[in-house]
């Protein structure tokens, strides 16, 4: 007989979440304040572009190759396929697509503080007042309901998916049912059933 996985739930996936940003938070502000200071300097968007694409690349390894990203693997949780199998690369993307859609709208932003001559200092405050051109405000505010609903999905659900994980066919487990799992059939456990 399969054991069902313990899919998380909303207070401990805030909790990786919050454990995730005090782990993550100094390389990252580090990497994003240096590729702000360069992208000004250089007057181009692509040292934030790079920056991105490494912080996303690191992201897209730690779920194909260890199941987690940091918060997930501090308070014992795997990011899992129907199958309790790790992510390919590309659901890997497909989960990280809802969370990068802001960051998408700061290379715009950024891109027009660097086209208005904004100084670096004065660069946070542009990209935050920023309306946009054609729309840029609508796309922001998209991204901001995309966001919500995203969490308000976990919530209608007994598997506990959000839509970023309906997206990226992935699941949310413990570590101690991902390995009880493991342990009694392999990995042909679908979490379909």
């Amino acid at each position: 007989m399969n054991s069902e996985f313990e899919y998380i739930g909303f207070g401990k996936r805030v909790a990786m979440s919050i454990v995730e940003l005090i782990v993550v938070s100094v390389p990252f502000v580090f990497l994003y304040t240096t590729s702000l200071r360069m992208a000004v300097q250089w007057e181009s968007v692509i040292p934030f572009i790079l920056q991105w694409m490494l912080v996303i690349s690191l992201l897209i390894f730690m779920i194909t190759r260890y199941g987690a990203t940091p918060g997930k693997l501090i308070m014992k949780a795997k990011i899992v396929d129907r199958n309790g199998n790790y992510l390919s690369v590309g659901r890997a993307v497909l989960r990280l697509v809802i969370y990068s859609l802001n960051s998408i709208l700061l290379v715009f932003a950024l891109d027009a503080a660097i086209r208005h001559g904004v100084p670096y200092e004065e660069v946070g405050g542009f990209i935050s007042d920023y309306e946009g051109e054609d729309g840029f405000h609508i796309a922001r505010m998209a991204a901001g309901v995309i966001a919500i609903i995203d969490i308000v999905w976990l919530f209608l659900n007994r598997k506990r998916r959000t839509l970023h994980d309906l997206l990226a066919g992935s699941y949310v487990v413990s570590v101690d049912s991902y390995h009880k799992n493991k342990a009694e059939q392999g990995s042909s456990h679908s979490l379909t059933h």
